[in-house]
């Protein structure tokens, strides 16, 4: 009887404590706060899941997204970078596209032009990183 409560409490103690999660499980729980708009929440969880498995470029990605919506760009920038540094080329690809986007809404255009290249090299056949070069071409060319 000893025994069995004993190797019952070892089994859910983990449980309990939190001990024992994942970074996918992080991941996931923080792509739950991500959709419901708790950013801080959401990133609480990434940076969680990073301490774990810092290896995993998709939770820089989704830290920068994270930050992004928080409007911390250069942190944001900083994610973007890792994951594109260290993902397979479709999280590379989107890394460099959001980050496209970060250095364009902090005005930064020739740094934007150079990120959506990135990712039209990764990817393409990617739309959306065609028609926002195209925009940050626009508005470098109305610079000057």
């Amino acid at each position: 009887m000893r025994v069995t409560a004993c190797l019952l409490a070892i089994a859910v103690f983990p449980l309990l404590t939190g001990f024992g999660e994942t970074p996918e499980g992080r991941n996931r729980k923080g792509n739950r706060y991500y959709r419901e708009g708790k950013y801080d929440e959401a990133l609480t969880e990434y940076r969680s899941a990073q301490v774990m498995a810092p290896e995993l470029a998709v939770l820089s990605f989704n830290a920068g997204d994270a930050l992004y919506r928080k409007g911390d760009l250069p942190a944001a920038l900083r994610e973007f970078g890792n994951a594109a540094g260290a993902g397979d080329a479709a999280t590379a690809s989107s890394a460099l596209y959001n980050a496209g986007n970060a250095l364009l809404q902090g005005g930064q255009i020739d740094g934007a032009v150079e990120a959506y290249k990135g990712a039209l090299k990764l990817d393409p056949d990617d739309m959306q990183a065609k028609h926002n070069l195209e925009v940050a071409l626009r508005l470098l060319e109305q610079q000057f």
